[in-house]
């Protein structure tokens, strides 16, 4: 997923737009730092298993900056588990 998130912020800067990334999770964090990866907003304060309250939290967020105008659209990229058996 992060090098999904990567490909599609050098594309956005490769056109001359900007991208504003929230990134979420310690890992992903270090991996945007070490790629020289701007990241607008930080949270680590989120577990593995993030409840309801804190996705909500996330997507008003989204919601509110596409509704002031500040962004044109938001890009989401999640990984999902599934078990061992499923993959």
């Amino acid at each position: 997923v992060a090098n999904l998130a990567e490909k599609w912020v050098r594309a956005e800067e490769a056109e001359g737009r900007e991208a504003h990334v929230l990134m979420v999770g310690k890992k992903g964090i270090s991996r945007f730092r070490f790629r020289k990866v701007e990241v607008a907003e930080k949270r680590t304060d989120i577990e593995d298993k993030p409840s309801f309250s804190q996705a909500a939290e996330i997507a008003d967020g989204f919601i509110e900056s596409f509704r002031k105008g500040e962004v044109d659209r938001v890009m989401v990229a999640v990984t999902r588990y599934h078990s061992a058996v499923v993959q």
